[in-house]
């Protein structure tokens, strides 16, 4: 009896041990597959991540041919060093100006690229690289003379500027600028500038001159028109007097015209007058005899 009693407490615990045993295991299953649930749904993220990534990597690299295209198409010569010198980017521009190829540029410096450059062209080039690394300034040196790859002579204008590339590392961005016709243009302009004032000066001193001769004239025909009214005043004056003397003319010719008149009248009456005072003296004397 005892023996079926402690068989059956033995039967009892071991089937409470199996229930608790079924559901531990049932917790830990449970536990894993949101565990697995987890794990795959960070995994798909992982996954979708990964996918982004390799997706951004793609339009960045698309990008970046873009750009290096972009870059080719730019008439100016264009170029990044990093802080030791090496170049890391040239464009067609650059490459072609100076003859060289791409492969024989990337990773090199100045002073393997330009071996036979003289002192002078490497002096002038790297002017200024220090500051614009050190200081992140941003340097101009203008009017360089270079020769390009056919040994004709340009005029140039380099502006070099602070950049970073990739993985925060210094570097610089340089920018050529042809500006051989830009000076030309400058030069003729000049010269034209020079022949306009030359001639402005020409011209203003004729116009002075000119001037000075129509105020000389001014003056010489301001003098004669006083003349001509001195002239005009005294003819005026003259004609008065021509007019006073032609009245006094007419008063004298009609005095004398009357004076005439007078004289022959009385001639004409003393005549036969003088006759009968003669012959009244005559018979005076007669009768007195």
């Amino acid at each position: 009896m005892i023996v079926l009693i402690v068989t059956l407490l033995a039967l009892s615990a071991f089937l409470l041990w199996n229930r608790l045993l079924r559901k531990q295991v049932y917790l830990q299953t449970q536990k894993l597959e949101k565990e697995l649930e987890l794990r795959k749904s960070i995994q798909d993220e992982l996954l979708a991540k990964n996918q982004q990534i390799t997706n951004m990597n793609n339009e960045l690299e698309m990008a970046q041919r873009e750009l290096s295209n972009l870059i080719d198409l730019v008439p100016y010569h264009i170029f990044a060093k990093e802080k030791n010198g090496e170049y890391v980017l040239v464009n067609d521009s650059f490459i072609q100006f100076y003859g060289l190829s791409k492969n024989a540029v990337l990773g090199r410096m100045d002073h393997e690229i330009f071996s036979n450059k003289p002192v002078s062209f490497m002096t002038v080039f790297s002017h200024g690289d220090t500051d614009v690394y050190e200081q992140h300034k941003s340097i101009v040196v203008d009017e360089m003379e270079i020769l390009d790859s056919s040994g004709k002579a340009h005029i140039m204008r380099l502006k070099k500027y602070h950049i970073y590339l990739e993985d925060k590392r210094m570097g610089m961005l340089g920018v050529t600028i042809d500006i051989t016709d830009l000076k030309h243009a400058e030069q003729k302009l000049e010269d034209l500038n020079e022949k306009l004032e030359a001639k402005v000066e020409r011209r203003t001193y004729l116009l002075n001159e000119t001037n000075r001769e129509l105020e000389l004239s001014m003056y010489k025909l301001q003098m004669k028109q006083s003349q001509l009214e001195e002239t005009n005043l005294l003819l005026e004056d003259s004609l008065v007097n021509l007019r006073d003397t032609q009245n006094q003319l007419i008063e004298s010719e009609k005095l004398a015209a009357l004076g005439r008149l007078v004289a022959g009248v009385s001639h004409e009456i003393n005549t036969p007058l003088g006759i009968g005072i003669t012959s009244i003296s005559f018979l005076e004397k007669e009768s007195d005899e």
